[in-house]
């Protein structure tokens, strides 16, 4: 079935700076050797998306001692931030809470951007002993109720990405503040990519395409049969694939793989996130949906076609230069997975066809 595709040719068409009002407070002054916690302790795409408060805080404040709490699943794309003196571990549940709590209280942090804004988040706030604890006016009810700077938030919402550094602001951070994600990679990691690649038949003189075939919601995903037509299309055209996914999107993986005529390099299951990253910073193109390798993708540099169904790019978008969004014209989106919908054919009936040309323009 062909499809009325909506692509969005550049992030700037849908992560626009807003005009932000001035905050309804002058902003906070802290001392230039405070200490700064943002508090994000989740999921790994979230987090790379707020890399950019820390920057700008370090940017701000460049004798602070700035930490990140993070929950333990995440921790390995905030580890290595340049911009961090510091990274707190949560290990989850109400005890882990407690104990980040303990860790939180006793380092006396002046001040606490509280950006997950949730009921996990809420204990810690209120336990932190920061005397600035500051928050999303979009926050949870009891989020809210333990912060004592709540920052207004537009509606509808601007991107996520926007909404972070928005909050930052509070702290007196610039509304010029720079956007780009931030991935921490080491050369090991670059060495494990390059080793990966040469053993699995990489011919560095050809353009090579990462399919990230997965996501946290099966809603978000695109069929795996589309992937494989995809792949089918891009081999025909004398373009290397690369198949990427979690441990528990082998299966997925391999489905794709028995569906190509000329196999792809296979790394699903095989790479920790880092590494993850490094092979993504390889390649010439990624194609995913919105999920977390998506903002991997912008972390490192690697431009990305991003299908998008029942979420809406205008929050949760690639943030960056040179990437596209594609998505079909259907009068109900985004639905975010409206529970009437049982065909949910915005990525159902998106065709490889249909994408290719694309990934065409964009390897150009």
């Amino acid at each position: 079935m062909s499809s009325q595709i909506i692509p969005l040719l550049s992030s700037s068409d849908f992560i626009a700076r807003p005009q932000w009002e001035p905050l309804p407070f002058a902003p906070l002054q802290l001392k230039s050797d405070a200490k700064i916690l943002i508090l994000k302790l989740s999921a790994i795409g979230d987090c790379l998306v707020v890399s950019p408060v820390a920057r700008a805080l370090r940017q701000r404040y460049p004798q602070a001692h700035i930490a990140w709490a993070v929950q333990s699943k995440a921790r390995t794309v905030v580890e290595g931030n340049p911009n961090l003196d510091e990274v707190l571990v949560w290990s989850g549940g109400f005890g882990g809470a407690l104990e980040l709590a303990k860790q939180i209280r006793a380092r006396k942090f002046d001040a606490v951007l509280d950006l997950q804004g949730a009921f996990k988040s809420a204990p810690i706030v209120a336990l932190s002993g920061a005397k600035h604890r500051i928050v999303s006016s979009r926050g949870e009810p009891i989020a809210k109720r333990f912060a004592n700077v709540i920052v207004p938030m537009p509606s509808p919402p601007p991107h996520a990405s926007e909404q972070y550094l928005r909050v930052a602001m509070a702290l007196d951070i610039s509304a010029d503040a720079e956007r780009k994600l931030q991935m921490p990679l080491s050369q090991k990691e670059r060495d494990f990519a390059t080793e990966f690649l040469a053993q699995n038949g990489f011919d560095p003189s050809k353009k090579l395409i990462g399919l990230n075939l997965g996501a946290a919601r099966p809603i978000k995903m695109w069929p795996a049969e589309k992937f494989a037509d995809l792949g089918n299309i891009a081999h025909q055209n004398d373009v290397q694939t690369i198949l990427f996914g979690g441990p528990t999107e082998v299966e997925i993986a391999q489905k794709v793989n028995d569906a190509m005529t000329q196999k792809p390099i296979f790394a699903a299951g095989k790479t920790s996130l880092k590494q993850l990253g490094a092979l993504i910073e390889r390649c010439n193109l990624m194609v995913s949906g919105d999920t977390g390798p998506m903002h991997i993708s912008a972390g490192v540099g690697t431009p990305i076609l991003a299908l998008f169904g029942p979420t809406d790019p205008f929050r949760t978008g690639p943030v960056g230069n040179n990437n596209t969004v594609v998505m079909r014209d259907l009068p109900c989106r985004p639905c975010f997975q409206k529970p009437t919908c049982e065909r949910f054919e915005c990525l159902s009936e998106l065709e490889a066809a249909e994408v290719w040309p694309i990934a065409v323009k964009m390897l150009s």
